[in-house]
């Protein structure tokens, strides 16, 4: 997918994105992560909370989202908690599905988006 670097993020965008996650202001291991790609929904495998927090920020700002771990998280240090995840929106990926893709896919025979959307 083509990297778009201005626009803001949506519920729905996948993104890339750079965080540091920290408890009461000190870094935690295994808290951040640099140039990760990550879905602005609800229900993507990560806190609740920290993928929705990117929506409505744009490409290029710093910002952060306040989660609060889950009381049965493994790691128990965390469980519980409330961190901040300081982030960086890297880049919006146009997830644009045009016929050219359609009809390029080996594995279809279908001519294009909405032949495809309605199969």
């Amino acid at each position: 997918m083509e990297k778009r670097t201005e626009g803001t993020a949506v519920l729905g965008d996948m993104v890339n994105i750079d965080f540091i996650g920290k408890l009461d202001g000190i870094e935690f291991i295994g808290g951040s992560g640099k140039g990760v790609d990550v879905t602005v929904a609800p229900d993507t495998g990560y806190i609740p909370g920290f993928c929705e927090g990117i929506a409505g920020h744009s490409v290029g700002e710093t910002f952060d989202v306040t989660v609060t771990f889950p009381e049965n998280y493994g790691n128990s240090s965390l469980a519980g908690k409330k961190a901040v995840f300081t982030m960086t929106l890297n880049a919006l990926y146009n997830s644009t599905i045009t016929d050219e893709m359609v009809v390029t896919y080996m594995w279809n025979s279908y001519t294009g988006v909405s032949e495809w959307e309605n199969a």
